[in-house]
């Protein structure tokens, strides 16, 4: 059932983009002097269609793409008509074919920002560090200051980095000072703790006991 619904969800979100892209081509093209005789989402059949004015607008049987006929743009249609593609000034047209590929690039953008307004953009809410083998560092320091800034995050210790640069850490439980040049920080990622984020109502995590928060310290004995 649940693939049943993600191909339904898959296709709308398609036919969606679909739609957008080709409105652009239209609307562009309607307010540029250009007839639009046919607007169509989807290809063969028409499942369903209707006339408005001189567009005929359809849905087509297979939902895999879509198109805007306008007028006077094959060759065999050009006749020297003021609303042919042809007929309108150079610019007119390349707004047309434009508009399409613009409409979808604006729309991604609004739906990232649409993104990072609900969820945010995640920063490691850590400054231990898992190095690797030529690092500095060694595994569980914990960044407490770069260049006398404390820091409290991952995003804090990458915006404070240098050329050159102090750093004070805890490890073992005791602080330690060590100089690190710009580079290392490519030889470090944030560590992040066994906590669990979140649990699935009435799931097998939930019925087990465990909560969110809850810090895991073994698994299976290990």
């Amino acid at each position: 059932m649940m693939a049943f619904l993600s191909i339904v969800v898959a296709i709308l979100f398609l036919g969606f983009l679909i739609f957008i892209h080709e409105w652009f081509h239209f609307i562009i093209a309607r307010k540029g002097g250009v007839k639009v005789p046919v607007f169509s989402i989807g290809f063969g059949p028409a499942i369903v269609k209707w006339k408005r004015g001189e567009t005929e607008y359809k849905i087509g049987a297979f939902p895999i793409g879509g198109y805007v006929k306008l007028h006077g743009m094959e060759p065999g249609e050009i006749e020297g008509e003021p609303d042919e593609f042809y007929s309108r000034p150079a610019w007119i047209r390349v707004m047309i074919v434009l508009g399409g590929p613009f409409a979808n690039l604006l729309l991604g953008f609004i739906i990232y920002l649409g993104t990072i307004g609900v969820m945010g953009i995640e920063t490691p809410a850590t400054t231990v560090v898992q190095p690797d083998s030529s690092s500095i560092f060694q595994k569980f320091d914990r960044i407490v200051s770069v260049n006398g800034e404390k820091v409290e995050d991952w995003f804090d210790v990458q915006n404070k980095f240098t050329d050159t640069n102090t750093v004070v850490v805890i490890r073992g439980g005791k602080p330690e000072t060590l100089v690190a040049p710009m580079e290392e920080l490519l030889h470090i990622s944030p560590l992040f703790p066994p906590v669990v984020g979140g649990i699935e109502k009435d799931g097998p995590a939930a019925r087990a006991g465990i909560e969110e928060g809850d810090s895991i310290i073994e698994i299976n004995g290990k």
